[in-house]
């Protein structure tokens, strides 16, 4: 069994990661607000669908 500091570890780097995919989906959606006029055939539901899949 792993100790309670292992535990603690595998937490901590499941936050960080957690904190660095919203920077990456905040990133996202402000270039898509930003250069929207580059866009003009994206809809919000193909966006979420961009959102979703890459």
């Amino acid at each position: 069994m792993k100790s309670a500091k292992e535990m603690n570890e595998y937490l901590v780097l499941i936050y960080r990661m957690a904190i660095l995919m919203l920077l990456y989906s905040m990133a996202r959606v402000g270039f898509y607000l930003f250069n929207s006029s580059f866009f003009p055939n994206v809809t919000f539901e193909g966006f979420l669908t961009i959102m979703k899949g890459g």
